[in-house]
């Protein structure tokens, strides 16, 4: 499973006439706007409070560890059925013992048990609360790796275009770059704060081909000192802008052949991942089948869920239906389908 950037790439950032400022467009923690999202802690630094998570847990008996972690899991993004199916066969799987035996803790050393063992029970429980939704997400060339955008220390930036490239960075500059490959975004033409009101820049100039606005170097002045742009990896960039910042205020801003439509620079960026709701359905399925047919025991509850969702959740579920799949309509009955899985799966059983 290849890793998700953690980018804004639901967040809608307008104008392209006129330069509004960053700040005002830094990526949202909330809703559906960034995948494997966290909360902040310091807005500044983004650096991750674990009271407030969705990161990936790795197995752990540790009964205090996990009760936070589940405490501590935000709402959000669209519904991805097949993607927790994904994970809970993945770390279960004997395959995955290498993984836990990186990790170093001796309680979990060892397992998983090996998928056909008579002495394991191998059981996942699968819920949902609605049906497959598709969502977008950046594409691996912009995930990580040096990117063509340099950032200051007073938070503004410089975008290369190089005279040869790929991609967005390799079209032909306007007239007025001349030589120059670095667009200077802040330098062209005044600009609103993102309230709306005028803020007047001292190195405002005006036009829609600006030679003040290209510059040989990733520099710029502010006041009587020279600030140098430093490059960002796409994985900082994402950090600090929406993606719709970077398609707007960097590219279609810059007057560079071919960048102009936000559309088309958008797609470049992003794809929609699983291609559709029938494809999540149909790997959802395969997954489960799979899963099944190695032994693992699948419980599966659709919580107040739609049709679509409570047929893909009695699908997945083991055999006889009655023992496995739970149609939850209220908190009631959720917590009645908890009980009874919770008594199968502590159940004694003595062999002979």
């Amino acid at each position: 499973m290849p890793m998700m950037a953690v980018a804004d790439v639901g967040s809608s950032t307008t104008n392209t006439t006129e330069f509004r400022a960053a700040s005002g467009f830094a990526p949202s923690d909330g809703g559906n706007n960034r995948a494997c999202n966290f909360k902040a802690d310091d807005s500044a630094t983004k650096d991750i409070d674990e009271t407030k998570s969705n990161l990936l847990v790795m197995p752990s008996k540790n009964t205090d560890a996990l009760v936070k972690a589940i405490n501590a899991l935000q709402a959000q993004g669209t519904t991805s059925i097949a993607m927790g199916m994904r994970w809970g066969t993945a770390l279960i799987d004997d395959d995955a013992r290498p993984i836990y035996t990186a990790i170093g803790d001796d309680t979990v050393k060892g397992r998983p048990a090996d998928n056909a063992s008579i002495q394991t029970r191998k059981i996942i429980i699968l819920m949902t609360d609605g049906s497959h939704v598709t969502n977008n997400h950046i594409i691996d060339a912009y995930k990580s790796g040096p990117s063509p955008i340099w950032r200051g220390s007073d938070g503004k930036y410089a975008v290369r275009f190089w005279s040869s490239g790929t991609d967005l960075n390799n079209n032909d500059r306007p007239a007025c770059a001349g030589t120059n490959e670095y667009f200077i975004p802040h330098l062209k033409k005044k600009y609103p704060d993102y309230n709306n009101n005028d803020k007047q820049d001292n190195g405002e100039v005006t036009g829609d081909c600006v030679a003040a606005a290209w510059a040989s170097k990733p520099e710029w002045k502010d006041g009587s000192n020279t600030v140098t742009g430093v490059r960002l990896d796409w994985s900082e960039v994402w950090r600090h802008v929406r993606q719709s910042y970077v398609a707007r205020q960097f590219y279609m801003r810059s007057n560079v052949t071919d960048t102009g439509d936000y559309n088309t620079i958008m797609g470049l960026m992003r794809a929609t991942y699983l291609t559709s709701s029938g494809n999540m359905d149909n790997l959802l399925q395969a997954n489960c089948a799979a899963a099944r047919a190695e032994g693992v025991e699948i419980y599966g509850i659709a919580f107040a869920a739609p049709s679509g969702g409570q047929t893909q959740i009695n699908g997945c579920s083991s055999s006889p239906k009655e023992n496995y799949y739970f149609n939850a309509t209220d908190n009631a009955k959720l917590l009645a389908a908890f009980q009874m899985i919770a008594t199968d799966i502590s159940e004694l059983r003595l062999t002979q």
